[in-house]
């Protein structure tokens, strides 16, 4: 069976991220990048929501998100009805969240690890069956009585839509000021800018 995975990461998870799709290409996995495609400062719910949606609308079986600490990827992806992402910075954590959590989006805190652990804990996540039996019932309990979440589920369309918008006006936004300060360097974040 192919596999398919959307995979996304901000700014501080882009290197991460190329490797990894590489990586996973060369195993004959297919990949949907959702982006960042630069180094250049980003937000991290621009590609949180966008895999979210494909893992929900089963356009792919798994989704990977990579942010800083992971933390913001996971509460952006674990909006979504059906979803269950797993920050995971060890293989034992990766292991679990597949055979307990039936997670189907992999967070890594890219901050916090090299590449070498990153695809390690990829291997371990994607290899690793889930349980079911006991866990199973448990995944049940997660989503029982909660109504508003059918609201994300139905209107993935809407939100992708709506991200790509606010993703593009930001973008906008930051060529505005780089000609307005004159700044010559790709990112607006941290001390990387220089005034022209």
């Amino acid at each position: 069976m192919e596999v398919k995975i959307s995979i996304g990461a901000d700014h501080v998870g882009y290197e991460i991220k190329q490797i990894l799709k590489k990586w996973l290409e060369l195993k004959s996995i297919t990949i949907k990048d959702f982006g960042t495609h630069s180094l250049e400062s980003t937000d991290y719910p621009v590609f949180g929501h966008q895999v979210a949606v494909s893992v929900q609308d089963n356009e792919s079986d798994f989704g990977i998100l990579i942010c800083g600490s992971g933390q913001g990827m996971s509460i952006t992806a674990n909006k979504y009805k059906e979803i269950r992402a797993a920050l995971c910075w060890d293989k034992t954590i990766a292991i679990l969240a597949r055979q307990h959590n039936n997670a189907n989006i992999l967070v890594l805190p890219g901050r916090f690890l090299n590449i070498i652990e990153a695809m390690a804990i990829t291997e371990a996540f994607l290899t690793t069956k889930f349980e079911g039996g006991r866990h199973k019932r448990r995944i049940e309990m997660i989503e029982a009585n909660l109504p508003n979440t059918t609201q994300l589920q139905t209107n993935g369309a809407s939100i992708r839509n709506l991200v790509m918008k606010l993703y593009k006006q930001q973008k906008l936004n930051s060529a505005v000021i780089k000609n307005a300060f004159g700044i010559k360097s790709k990112s607006l974040g941290g001390n990387r800018f220089k005034l022209g």
